[in-house]
């Protein structure tokens, strides 16, 4: 058997009438005031610090995955298997970690072929043939669009389209707060990590997790949260910036 640790109380939020839940990331991917109509909670606002170091925890929690001997790929990140909280600094926690593979230095799988992985509708990677199992660069692909969609407060739908062969143009609109941000700015290599991660045409090109640390932390500092990035580090048992 496997024993897996409980998520601590941190890592919940307690509705309007009472009821307690776990802060996964889907309260995120929407806009802040209908789950403030919905449950009666306040969230951060799109691309604040907060929803920043969210994302910038988590892409630090998958390079330590990328950078492992042998890696390790999640396959079924989604909103729905990340937790996260603000109370002691923005802090994420992974679940469903069942559907984790290790891989060798060539990407390639070494548990049993036969052993079926899950991946959660509207998060499946769109390079992955129906029936398949995810590899080593779909948890690249979902780290772009929880940016996308925790970030911008957004479902930003994706896949359909590119499974059509669409071409994709990634445009959000940035509220006056994040304006003030250069690395958030049309140009800035944060969104062409972003468009790379997407890319449903060359999944091996895909930037690995440690690409966005970088770009993140910028964000941060350009957003006066340096503060928040430390919080991360610490929380994470310590390091420098990339």
């Amino acid at each position: 058997g496997l024993l897996l640790p409980r998520a601590p109380r941190r890592f919940s939020v307690r509705h309007r009438d009472g009821a307690t839940r776990l802060a996964t990331l889907s309260y995120l991917a929407a806009d802040p005031g209908q789950r403030a109509a919905a449950y009666g909670l306040a969230l951060p606002a799109p691309f604040s610090a907060e929803r920043i170091g969210l994302v910038y925890a988590l892409a630090r929690l998958l390079e330590a995955f990328q950078a492992a001997l042998p890696a390790v790929g999640h396959g079924d990140l989604s909103t729905k298997n990340v937790l996260w909280s603000l109370e002691r600094g923005p802090e994420v926690f992974v679940l469903d970690c069942d559907s984790c593979e290790r891989y060798d230095a060539d990407a390639t799988p070494l548990d049993a072929e036969h052993r079926r992985r899950a991946m959660t509708p509207n998060w499946d990677d769109p390079a992955i043939p129906p029936g398949a199992n995810p590899t080593l660069f779909s948890d690249r692909y979902s780290l772009a669009l929880i940016f996308l969609r925790v970030a911008g407060a957004a479902h930003f739908p994706l896949q359909a389209r590119q499974r059509r062969g669409e071409l994709l143009d990634v445009e959000l609109g940035l509220p006056q707060t994040a304006r003030k941000a250069r690395s958030l700015a049309a140009g800035a290599p944060i969104w062409d990590i972003c468009a790379r991660s997407l890319s449903a045409a060359a999944p091996a090109d895909r930037p690995p997790a440690a690409e966005w640390i970088g770009a993140l932390e910028q964000i941060l500092d350009d957003l006066g949260a340096t503060r928040s990035a430390r919080a991360v580090r610490a929380a994470q048992g310590g390091g420098t910036p990339a």
